[in-house]
């Protein structure tokens, strides 16, 4: 269940881990040994929390404002605990107390070297998102031009796009480190 297993002189890289091919053992490639570390690990989500004092105000309001009535009794229906009524890593990430953060950084030009300003936000993952999503917002310069008789507003990057990439940020991050 502790996979993947090798060679401690050679450590966690293709030159130390091996993949059975029938009656070879050939090295394994770095996805795999990714792959195989992945799937011998519970899903972060699924894992008991540490934290068990776990509160769900931002969520509560934002499925209130949207007629979604959210109480206890969905708690283990949505995973939020688990059959031994635990909080898990979900819950933990839907929380106010979330632990993780995300930072958003403008830079001027394209050398990532000096901050045009730069924001970081906490708590639920929810409120992570509309915070990050606003605030981005508000950077996303707008122009226009005429056409005929109508302005055309046009944003520097289309909104879409943005929420794109910081859900699919938030979606495929790994929990299991501690990083912001």
């Amino acid at each position: 269940p502790n996979k993947p297993y090798y060679l401690v002189d050679k450590g966690l890289k293709p030159t130390g881990v091996y993949i059975r091919h029938g009656n070879v053992s050939a090295p394994a490639s770095e996805e795999n040994i990714k792959k195989m570390l992945k799937d011998s690990h519970d899903s972060f989500e699924n894992e008991v929390s540490s934290n068990q004092n776990l509160k769900f105000n931002y969520l509560n309001n934002q499925l209130n404002n949207n007629n979604i009535f959210f109480d206890k009794t969905k708690y283990k229906i949505l995973n939020l605990k688990n059959d031994d009524n635990y909080f898990t890593n979900l819950a933990l990430l839907l929380s106010d107390e979330c632990p993780f953060s995300i930072k958003c950084a403008i830079f001027e030009g394209n050398d990532k070297i000096t901050f045009k300003d730069r924001k970081e936000f906490s708590g639920s993952l929810i409120k992570q998102v509309d915070d990050c999503l606003e605030y981005l917002n508000l950077i996303n310069k707008i122009s226009g031009k005429i056409v005929n008789y109508k302005r055309i507003d046009i944003r520097d990057y289309p909104e879409y796009a943005i929420r794109e990439a910081v859900l699919n940020a938030i979606i495929h991050r790994n929990y299991n480190f501690s990083g912001s």
